[in-house]
């Protein structure tokens, strides 16, 4: 089965129209490794992002062939492995969030990692 991801860029507030560009096309296993779904909010690059108040949109849409000829929309299929270990970039944006929202996050937060600490010195963020 090949899967393919479009995004969708609005840069109005109508609904229909917009410019559509193929993102990736390939494997399910190509797709999970070079773009793994994640966990920490901010970091996955196919979840919606939008600028100036929602005037320009990037919506991401999944889609599924099994002959590589005609496409069918689909669910999210990369797996939601909360088992891998946090990358680089994840751990710096999980960082960041729970410096800028720290009542989004709670003592027993599910999300949480044994190793963070929010007092520790890091020269990578800056305030």
């Amino acid at each position: 089965m090949r899967y393919k991801v479009v995004e969708l860029m609005h840069g109005d507030f109508v609904a229909e129209g917009g410019s559509k560009e193929t993102k990736f096309e390939g494997s399910l296993e190509e797709l999970d490794t070079r773009f793994p779904k994640s966990r920490i909010s901010g970091v996955d690059q196919f979840s919606h992002r939008e600028i100036e108040d929602g005037c320009i949109r990037w919506d991401y849409y999944f889609y599924k062939s099994t002959d590589g000829l005609s496409w069918e929309e689909c669910d999210d299929p990369r797996s939601s492995n909360s088992s891998r270990p946090l990358t680089d970039l994840e751990r710096a944006i999980d960082r960041e969030n729970r410096a800028m929202f720290p009542g989004d996050f709670v003592k027993d937060d599910l999300f949480d990692y044994d190793d963070f600490d929010p007092n520790a010195a890091d020269e990578d963020w800056y305030y």
